[in-house]
């Protein structure tokens, strides 16, 4: 039943008055500018109009008296009139509309434009969009309680989170509603019409939300545009207006109760968990009718309402109910495929009253259910891309948080290269799962792999030029990049050098783009120190993400609601940088970044108090003193340029939270003293400390979220990393931590068939027209040349590292000294392998044949044979993806497959639709006329999965290493083979950025289990007295996982085997460049094997 309207809220005093007269004054100042202006400007350029053109006219032969000047500033005067009209033109529609304009680069007085035309749209019926009032939105979002459990993304909880605590919050304000991306736009005064009943009461809800922090990090305004995916506190009466209204405020008898529908649900599981009885599914039904029109089919993020005469019960969801009251028989889409058996799944309880939500939980994350997959497709994945189909979480990156996710994923791509490194054979490495998974995939869909390297790249190339001009680093106020290149501010102009050029002759702005040529390559900028290390990502404005350098300020002082949020943010970006070498970070103080230090020990310390963090800096201050004083340099900035010094310049960075005013004092006195050092200090205090601050140092007040740069005209949303995101982006390094023990590996979803023995071989029918296809080992061995795997350009994975990048190209140095030894006469096979019967050579087989239906590549870079459709190039790359993912999870519906493709995004189905379309038709038909696509429609479920006949490499490949790791021989080892030739590289290499984000951990145990049939194949040739087809195997395996040391334990027996001592030497020579680049040694046992190879071999003559 409707609740009874309340009091309306009392308006500020003086709002609407003040309001009326800042419209006023926005209207005469409109009017003198575009009517007064031009009127003067008429009569200006009448008066030296003549003159001027005179003068101008006879310029070459006579001297300008000033006619031609005069001339020339009414000229300019016209331009700068006709951009401001433009630009008035340009805010009109874009504020009926609700939207902002379009910022047009050199068109002068957009923000004066927004402004005054904002102060009058403000006071007018209509508010900040006029024109949506005159139509209802065509999809109207429903209203929810700011204490909602329904799932959200992290951006709004983030906004929930941290939003300052103004006077306007203690309105009675108890529901939400979240703008959406409809045509026409909405409007306070559409929001108000829809949800309250009359669009006059606007500004109720403008009062209740100004100087809140929305979503995006933008402070709300009345006279500003509104934007999708805030969320709008509304007067509590707005309940009344919409029976879908999503309130989860504790509620008395008889109302309506509402549930958010979570992947797994039906409407009788909901009914035995809210209402504590299966059978009373109709009611919800009933109580939903218009919104719900087939009780078999509800969707995941629906608001379904609740009868409430029956107390809810609050446990976990069931997973597959069958009703005894005719239930439904359709749930919805399950959750992502199974984490490992001893993962426990992350789960979250649903109730009509939600629990408060602490930084390891998240709500309405459901747990995975306990099944096998029904196909080899799904085996092994542990993707998120359906635990966020609740709520997408990519907004809270969205902020300049580009470069985070850059930085945290190619740290976690790092560590997971060691894990994989040293797991063993059949083990896998773990992998997160619920929460942190689905927030991993919010970091890939956001990432800039890029930029990083860029801004790195840019700012080496200049300090290598200001070195060789025997010139110092230029001190900075802020680092700007566009999207088209990289822009310093500097605090003193200077003359750039290369790449940068100054900006319109502004010497304190450098400039460098994208796509100079005069950045130098990778091998040139290796051997410079990082000029800026304590440089990191501050946050954006609406076109740029800004950074600034800690050491500018020495001391940044956090204040405000959202301080450890964005203290947070920093130390994550911190532990993660690309712009430095080594960093020496000191955290104190619990609530600073609590778990983050034991995992980067390396980077971060964390100390038990303030004093023991200090004494550390003081001492790293007066060793950097004395070197300072011993080089003769009077700064750090020239200092740091000198080859024989530079790794003496490793910032000291003290992070510390809840700093009393004594604290801050003490950091201060550190901060300011001289000569400034190679250091900065960070506080987050919740009031704002009376001691000063010292020269240079800022205090910056998070209340807004939003901050104003000192010395630098640009205004800044801030990154924040509020207690949930900071919790999973933690959980991710821990499980990537190399101590963390390996998981045993996923069987395959059929068991392999028993294998003929080898005389019976030849009978047999082949598993696969691959295997076939394949010459048997030995032939290939025996014969010559050892065939090897194709060369690629690498893994374009952003998560590898920049000192990673070349392993895969440099890998070819390997196969090289496999090419090597096959041209060589095979020497006695020596005591590091068995003999083995002389096998005759046997023909080479044919090459496969194109198959005849359609396979999908991910065994490298992700491509589609045998499809017998057409389809646009422009499409291809999509089509493809889509493809990809479904044929690796088969038997899921169209919202899981949104989450997937289109991550963050609400997919219409008049965006999905056409992309399905268009895949069937790429597919094509099979030879008895059936689609390989089949119609949803024709499916028992409605969900997506291909004909029987269409498959990829990965089911292929597994299919072949089961059924040849189940048997032994001759036959059984073809298999293997068999499965490797499917290899051509890294799977989903060559992918773009933000693509497939689905498909990392399915990568991760496809890299597993390559490696594994390498080892297991290269072993066994080795035993058969067979080298070159070890070290075939090995090398297929090494051009996948450069980082399997134990595939070079493997290749250096079999280098040893053929008396290769030469290719001995290299292939170590590889191990080491590998450990170098991964920062650690070798394994004892690959220590002691070289030795004793090394030691026993001797070279060919």
């Amino acid at each position: 039943m409707p609740q009874p309207s309340p009091t309306k809220p009392a308006r500020r005093a003086g709002s609407s008055s003040a309001a009326a007269l800042r419209a006023l004054g926005s209207f005469v100042v409109l009017l003198a500018l575009l009517i007064g202006l031009p009127l003067l400007l008429w009569w200006a350029t009448a008066v030296v109009g003549p003159d001027g053109v005179r003068a101008l006219g006879n310029l070459a032969s006579t001297r300008d008296s000033g006619q031609v000047f005069l001339l020339a500033l009414a000229a300019i005067g016209w331009i700068g009139w006709a951009a401001f009209a433009v630009s008035v033109l340009l805010e009109i529609p874009a504020q009926l509309r609700g939207r902002s304009a379009p910022q047009l680069r050199g068109l002068l007085g957009q923000r004066t434009a927004a402004t005054l035309v904002g102060a009058i749209f403000l006071v007018l019926p209509a508010g900040t969009a006029l024109a949506a009032a005159a139509a209802p939105a065509a999809h109207a979002a429903t209203p929810s309680s700011t204490a909602a459990v329904h799932p959200r993304g992290l951006a709004q909880q983030a906004a929930a989170a941290s939003t300052p605590h103004t006077p306007s919050e203690h309105r009675p304000a108890s529901v939400s509603y979240t703008v959406q991306e409809v045509r026409p736009a909405e409007s306070l005064w559409s929001i108000a019409q829809q949800q309250l009943g009359d669009g006059n009461r606007w500004q109720e809800i403008a009062d209740l939300n100004t100087g809140r922090t929305m979503a995006d990090g933008t402070t709300f305004r009345a006279d500003a545009p509104i934007q999708p995916g805030w969320v709008l506190h509304l007067p509590s009466d707005a309940h009344a207006q919409d029976a879908s209204s999503n309130s989860t405020n504790s509620e008395p008898a008889g109302t309506h109760a509402t549930y958010t529908v979570a992947p797994g649900d039906s409407l009788s599981s909901i009914a035995q968990q809210q209402l504590g009885d299966e059978t009373k599914w109709p009611d919800i039904y009933a109580l939903n009718k218009g919104h719900v029109t087939d009780p078999d089919l509800i969707y995941p993020r629906e608001h379904l309402q609740l009868p409430g005469t029956a107390p809810s019960k609050q446990g976990p969801p069931a997973a597959h109910e069958t009703p005894q009251h005719k239930a439904p028989s359709t749930t919805t889409p399950p959750p992502a495929t199974p984490p490992p058996a001893d993962t426990a799944p992350s789960t979250a309880p649903r109730a009509s009253t939600a629990p408060a939500v602490t930084p390891t939980q998240q709500p309405g994350i459901a747990p995975a259910p306990d099944r096998t997959p029904a196909t080899a497709a799904t085996t092994g994945s542990t993707t998120a891309a359906h635990t966020t189909a609740t709520g997408s979480r990519m907004p809270l990156y969205a902020l300049g948080g580009g470069l985070l996710a850059a930085a945290v994923l190619t740290m976690l791509g790092l560590r997971r290269r060691h894990q994989q490194r040293r797991r063993g054979i059949s083990r896998r490495i773990p992998l997160p799962t619920g929460s942190a998974a689905a927030t991993e995939q919010a970091l890939r869909a956001t990432e800039h792999p890029d930029v990083p390297q860029f801004i790195d790249s840019a700012l080496r190339t200049a300090a290598i030029g200001l070195a060789a001009a025997s010139r110092v680093l230029p001190d900075l106020s802020a680092v700007v990049y566009d999207g088209h290149g990289l822009e310093l501010r500097l605090t003193a102009p200077a003359a750039p050098v290369a790449p940068f050029a100054a900006v319109d002759g502004d010497l304190a702005r450098w400039r460098c783009s994208v796509d100079s040529n005069e950045l130098l390559p990778a091998e040139r900028i290796d051997t410079v120190e990082a000029p800026y290390p304590a440089l990191v990502t501050l946050g954006s404005t609406a076109t740029s993400t800004v950074l600034v350098d800690l050491e500018h300020y020495g001391l940044v002082a956090l204040t405000g609601p959202h301080r450890r949020a964005v203290l947070r943010a920093l130390a994550i970006e911190l532990a993660t940088s690309r712009y430095a070498e080594h960093l020496d970070v000191a955290v104190t103080g619990a609530g600073t970044c609590p778990g983050l230090a034991p995992l980067v020990p390396e980077w971060f310390t964390a100390y038990d108090t303030v004093d023991a963090a200090m004494r550390a800096a003081q001492d790293h201050h007066a060793m950097q003193a004395r070197a300072l004083a011993d080089l003769g340099v009077d700064g750090l900035r020239g200092a740091r340029l000198r080859d024989d010094q530079a790794s003496v310049w490793t910032p000291y960075l003290l992070l510390a939270d809840d700093a009393d005013d004594d604290t801050t004092g003490a950091l201060a006195e550190l901060a300011d003293r001289r000569p400034r050092t190679a250091g900065a200090v960070v506080t987050a205090a919740g009031t704002v400390a009376t001691t000063p601050l010292p020269p240079g140092g800022w205090l910056l007040d998070t209340t807004a979220g939003q901050v104003r740069l000192p010395d630098v005209d640009l205004t800044v949303h801030l990154q924040v990393l509020p207690d949930d995101a900071y919790s999973d982006v933690i959980a991710l390094l821990a499980e990537s931590d190399e101590s963390r023990p390996d998981v045993p590996a996923r069987p395959p979803t059929t068991a392999p068939d028993a294998l003929p023995d080898p005389a019976a071989a030849a009978a047999a029918p082949p598993v696969t027209a691959a295997a076939a296809a394949v010459p048997k080992l030995h032939a290939a061995s025996r014969s010559g040349r050892v065939q090897l795997p194709e060369s690629h350009d690498g893994d374009s994975d952003s998560n590898a590292g920049a000192s990673l990048d070349s392993l895969m190209a440099s890998f070819a140095d390997l196969e090289d000294s496999v090419e090597g030894a096959a041209d060589e006469p095979d020497p006695e096979v020596t005591a590091a392998v068995a003999p083995a019967a002389v096998l005759p050579p046997a023909p080479r087989s044919p090459e496969p044949a194109a198959p005849s239906d359609p396979l999908i590549r991910v065994l490298g870079p992700v491509d589609i044979i045998g499809a017998g459709g057409t389809a646009d190039t422009k499409y291809v790359r999509t089509l493809t993806e889509i493809a990809a993912w479904m044929v690796l999870h088969p038997g899921l519906d169209h919202h899981a497959l949104d989450e997937a493709i289109w991550p963050g995004r609400e997919v219409s189905r008049k965006t999905r639709n056409p992309w399905i379309s268009r895949l069937r038709t790429l597919l094509g038909t099979a030879a008895d006329g059936t689609k390989y696509l089949p119609a949803i429609a024709t499916t028992d479920d409605a969900r997506y999965r291909f004909a029987d006949r269409v498959t990829s490499d990965w089911q292929l490949f597994q299919d072949l290493a089961a059924k040849g790791a189940a048997s032994s021989g001759d036959h059984a080892d073809d298999l293997l083979r068999a499965a490797l030739d499917m290899v051509r590289g890294r799977p989903f290499s060559g992918v773009p950025p933000r693509k497939y984000v689905w498909a990392e951990h399915l990568a991760q145990d496809m890299i597993a289990a390559i490696v594994d049939v390498a080892a297991t194949l290269g072993e066994r040739r080795l035993a058969l007295a067979d080298p070159r087809g070890a070290l075939w195997a090995t090398t297929k395996g090494l051009d996948v996982a450069p980082e399997a040391e134990h595939l070079y334990r493997i290749n250096f027996r079999a280098h040893h085997a053929l008396g290769d001592h030469e290719g001995l030497e290299r292939a170590a020579g590889q191990l080491e460049r590998l450990c170098d680049a991964l920062g650690s040694d070798m394994e004892d046992a690959t220590v002691e094997l070289l030795r004793s190879l090394l030691a026993s071999a001797a070279p060919l003559r």
